[in-house]
């Protein structure tokens, strides 16, 4: 018998193929580093390892116990006793039944540690600690010194009576902001456009719930990364 490995590759919601960190865990392990991750790599391939050999055992035991079933039965046909088969069924059953317990336990642990893995940065991509190293690619025209004194934008929207900053944190907190009259028009004209240009290449435009479910979030890469970030309405189990 032989172990399907795709059977191991597409159960996790890991970004990454599983077969590529099984086939190429060096190039992982630079990802990592570049993205200054601390993810177990080394763990990861055991347990994948380990998880190929159970489900190849189990399969094995498997086929064993249909060969068996098989003789089982011949038996019976010719009048014989097959108490020992029997006998001997019942552990393949049993041996079957913890290597797929043993399965679910390995699944369980790796796919927790698939979860933290990032994507891997483009061979091109500078690696760096933090923004200051951000390299500059290209620049164009030259940036001139203002010969005025520039407001924020949330002052000069206030002016215009196209924002209203208190009435957000009334409403809401701070860091919210009341959009209004020409402010609430001009974001209302943003939407229509980008739908509207979007509709006439060819995109479907839909309208999707703005409450999702774990499964959603896991699989766009925002959990477990992000839970501590994230509005969460427990009685559900939903995301914002």
């Amino acid at each position: 018998t032989s172990t399907d490995s795709s059977r191991v590759s597409g159960r996790e919601n890991s970004v990454l193929d599983r077969r590529l960190i099984r086939d190429d865990p060096d190039c992982v392990v630079k990802g990592i580093k570049s993205n200054n991750a601390g993810v177990d790599i080394e763990r990861v391939v055991a347990l994948d390892g380990e998880l190929l050999r159970n489900m190849k055992a189990s399969d094995d035991l498997k086929h064993e116990r249909n060969v068996k079933s098989e003789e089982v039965a011949r038996k019976k046909r010719a009048g014989e006793s097959a108490d020992d088969l029997h006998a001997y069924l019942k552990e393949l059953s049993q041996r079957i039944k913890d290597c797929e317990a043993r399965d679910k336990e390995l699944e369980a642990e790796l796919g927790a540690l698939l979860l933290t893995i990032p994507n891997i940065p483009h061979e091109s991509v500078p690696v760096g600690t933090d923004a200051a190293q951000n390299v500059v690619r290209r620049s164009w025209g030259e940036a001139k010194e203002p010969f005025f004194e520039i407001k924020p934008h949330w002052e000069i929207g206030e002016a215009l009576g196209i924002l209203d900053l208190e009435a957000g944190r009334k409403v809401s907190g701070r860091g919210f902001i009341v959009f209004k009259r020409d402010g609430a028009l001009l974001c209302r004209a943003l939407i229509n456009m980008m739908l509207d240009v979007h509709s006439r290449q060819g995109y479907a435009e839909v309208l999707v719930p703005y409450l999702v479910n774990r499964d959603s979030m896991v699989g766009t890469g925002q959990l477990p990364k992000l839970a501590e970030d994230m509005y969460h309405c427990e009685v559900d189990d939903l995301f914002l």
